[in-house]
């Protein structure tokens, strides 16, 4: 249900901030001093940007990067602090252009004073639909739009040609003083500012939107004022925002004091009001959210991380609460937030996760994930949601950054029950007003005293909102309401008689892989192949655990890969993979070679994105076993693995086109192996479904049955200098085999058949190949 991962990790000092690009599904990460680089949601870099050389120069504010879909070229845009001459400068870069240090990028536009955040906004075709007025159409281009830090909003076109074009500022948006608390968040064309005067006072809610009615591309189309929730006990009166996510329906602004406000009505125009809603987030921690599912930390030991003193939060939020709740929280989607706990199994690296209705705070689904942080040693300002959407969360802890995906869920009965509950309890205060006058106002002061401490005194607001779905009829449709009360009757009747479950129960799971990983180890002598009914258990162990989103051993998936590969159970082996993360093998670089040596090149592509790391020597051995001429005995097998990769290929140029033809097209396979969310567009996008055509053809046309199987091994990412010395033990004919294929790739990427579209496509796994920095490395 979640998995987490490391994306990359930087020093904290230098990890000004990272953003996300949607039309590429990547994180671009700025690193002061150094420069910009771009990850997609597998770990793999894709693009690298060097800041510059020149002295007294540095990134004033985190880098945003925008790639069309099917397009071979990306924008950047980056604000630079010249600290000599005290100037600030918006730098316009392309991804296809020379490579050059940012500072140094020929479309400059210099900014009236210092930045808070850059955004780039554009329209996709879903915002724009048919029949909409002009004055709502899309920008002829995408606009830059900057937040300065003064509270201002100044646009500039994303152009990368040289001289750039002037920076406009929108008319009305000065404040003055500067505002002290300013957050700002930005999805396809629309930017969400919010700002505060001082702690503890309402913060100003602005909803910008591309339009060509306005001159300068973008105008503001609503705004609020949002008060600081809690009472006076929840710490109101130094409350300020700390962070701001935005999804199509909804912003979500968290806040210092463990409250959070959901702000309906972003999308539409001035006539749709905008709907704040209050959550407390704490009560959600404590009471039915992620913390109640897992497992309790111990107190902390004294000499130790978690017991040494923090300094106050008031020193970073100049103002704020002393003890800020070290609690996350993001706009997943039009739908949902995410609620993240760093503090409550913190000494067992585990972040603990709840999934919540938008409309109601509804708990939806609660668990947690361990992540590779010290998570105890971390101040609450050190911890910040990156992005968030429905491919994943990206979070910063530290000076690393984890991706996070976790499965959504369906809202909609349980926004209905939720509903209901609102209304059972209005209608109940309601009939309260037939009560005495003495006893009434006591009631009424319990009731409120209630309120303040648990914090749900937003009910009565929430009562007020309007069905977040279109309810099916047939749901509440019942033929005896008097059958479906003693349905319910029943089903608390059972719910009061269910027993406890022992603790040895939960322990026992513990315990049975501690046994597995005895009982594997322990096969002697090494290499030989475990009992069958120990790998039937050992795997029928890792995809339930996996499949609960629960954590296993390390070892444990490594022994029992090298036991698969040693009794030749080759089809338990692809169940098992099938079942890992990747990276999630360690230490069994043999099995690769075992898998190249038995001909099963089917599990080549898996194994290489599977394995954490693959030995030089091993990744040498099985390059020599594949570079082996195809003889009779091999040939049956390589020209059944070829022509399964010629047939994926062919339905990929088939779907292209058919959409290019405007005909239905077979709904594409699920990506399985590079890129995150660009398969979901290739499906509606002609451009998108080309490039994925045209990269799934360079894979297999040309290439022989032999040279087919190289693909995946050449693509995983090696230690240069190793594999240099390891290559010295590849034959003559090998060496002389693996040049020839090198030299294919090269003129594929010289000659223009695929080029830079490879780094943003979405292939199966089985159609992986090698990028053109790791061609040129081998």
């Amino acid at each position: 249900m979640a998995v987490a991962s490391l994306l990359c990790r930087q020093s904290a000092a230098k990890l000004l901030g990272a953003t996300f690009d949607s039309g590429l599904g990547c994180v671009v990460v700025t690193v002061q001093g150094d420069g910009v680089t771009a990850y997609n949601l597998e770990q793999r870099q894709l693009a690298s940007y060097p800041l510059g050389s020149r002295p007294n120069v540095e990134f004033a504010t985190a880098s945003a990067q925008l790639s069309s879909a099917g397009a071979d070229k990306a924008i950047m845009a980056s604000i630079v602090h010249d600290k000599a001459a005290s100037t600030y400068t918006l730098c316009h870069h392309a991804s296809g252009a020379p490579t050059r240090a940012i500072a140094d990028a020929p479309a400059r536009v210099l900014l009236p004073g210092p930045a808070h955040s850059c955004h780039i906004l554009h329209r996709t075709p879903a915002s724009n639909p048919t029949g909409a007025p002009a004055a709502s159409a899309a920008h002829p281009q995408p606009l830059t739009a900057v937040v300065l830090a003064d509270g201002r909003v100044g646009v500039s076109a994303s152009n990368p040609e040289p001289g750039g074009t002037a920076l406009t500022l929108l008319p009305g948006a000065s404040a003055a003083p500067a505002p002290r608390h300013l957050l700002a968040a930005s999805s396809h064309e629309t930017l969400v500012v919010t700002s505060q005067a001082s702690a503890g006072s309402p913060v100003t809610l602005r909803v910008l939107q591309l339009s060509r009615a306005d001159a300068s591309g973008l105008a503001q189309v609503k705004a609020a004022s949002l008060p600081c929730p809690g009472g006076p006990g929840a710490g109101a009166a130094h409350a300020v925002p700390t962070g701001l996510t935005l999804s199509a329906g909804y912003a979500l602004l968290q806040w210092s004091n463990g409250h959070a406000t959901a702000v309906h009505g972003i999308q539409g125009g001035a006539s749709s009001p905008l709907r704040p809603v209050v959550f407390p987030l704490a009560d959600a921690v404590g009471a039915n959210g992620a913390s109640s599912s897992a497992p309790a930390a111990p107190a902390p030991v004294p000499g130790t991380a978690s017991g040494r003193k923090r300094k106050p939060a008031a020193a970073a939020d100049n103002g704020a609460p002393a003890s800020r709740p070290r609690v996350l929280c993001a706009a997943v989607d039009e739908r949902q937030f995410l609620l993240l706990d760093l503090q409550t199994s913190a000494a067992q690296s585990h972040v603990c996760f709840s999934l919540h209705d938008a409309q109601f705070g509804v708990p939806l689904a609660s668990g947690s994930v361990e992540v590779d942080a010290p998570l105890l040693s971390l101040e609450a300002a050190e911890c910040a949601v990156v992005a968030a959407g429905p491919e994943a969360t990206v979070v910063r802890l530290g000076g690393a950054l984890h991706v996070l995906h976790v499965q959504s869920q369906p809202v909609s009965l349980l926004s209905l029950v939720a509903r209901l509950s609102v209304s059972a309890a209005a209608a109940t205060a309601a009939a309260g007003g037939a009560l005495g006058a003495g006893q009434q106002q006591h009631q009424q002061s319990r009731g409120a005293a209630a309120g303040a401490a648990c914090g749900r005194g937003v009910a009565a607001a929430l009562a007020e909102l309007p069905a977040p779905v279109a309810l099916d009829p047939t749901l509440l449709a019942s033929s005896s309401a008097s059958g479906a009360a003693a349905s319910a009757a029943s089903d608390d009747m059972a719910d009061v008689v269910l027993q406890l479950v022992p603790d040895a129960s939960v322990s026992r799971l513990d315990d049975i892989c501690n046994s597995l990983v005895a009982a594997l180890s322990a096969v002697q002598p090494y290499g030989a192949a475990p009992p069958q009914a120990l790998l039937d258990s050992a795997v029928s162990y890792i995809s339930g655990r996996r499949q609960h989103a629960m954590p296993v051993p390390p070892q444990l998936p490594s022994l029992t890969a090298r036991g698969l590969a040693a009794a030749r159970q080759w089809g338990q082996l692809a169940s098992l993979l099938a079942a890992l993360p990747a990276g999630g093998l360690s230490g069994c670089s043999e099995v690769l070679v075992a898998a190249a040596a038995a001909a099963q090149y089917g599990l080549l592509p898996r194994l290489s994105t599977c394995l954490d790391e693959v030995e030089p020597g091993a990744l040498v051995a099985a390059l020599q076993l594949l570079l082996a001429p195809t003889t009779r005995l091999n040939q049956a097998a390589r020209q059944q693995h070829y022509a399964a990769l010629r047939a994926s290929a062919e339905s990929r140029v088939a779907e292209a086109e058919a959409l290019a033809a405007a005909v239905a097209p077979t709904p594409l396979l699920p990506p399985r192996g590079r890129g995150g969310s660009r398969g979901a567009a290739a499906a509606s996008d002609p451009a998108a479904a080309l490039a994925l055509a045209q990269c799934a053809a360079a894979v297999v046309d040309g290439f022989s049955y032999r040279e087919v199987l190289l693909h995946p091994l050449l693509a995983v990412p090696v230690d240069g200098p190793a594999v240099q010395v390891a290559l010295r033990r590849l034959s003559g004919p090998a060496a002389d085999a693996l040049l020839g294929y090198l030299a294919k790739w090269a003129a594929k990427y010289a000659g223009g058949a695929i080029g830079e579209a490879a780094a943003g496509v979405v292939l199966p796994q089985e159609l992986l190949f090698p990028y053109y920095h790791q061609v040129g490395g081998w």
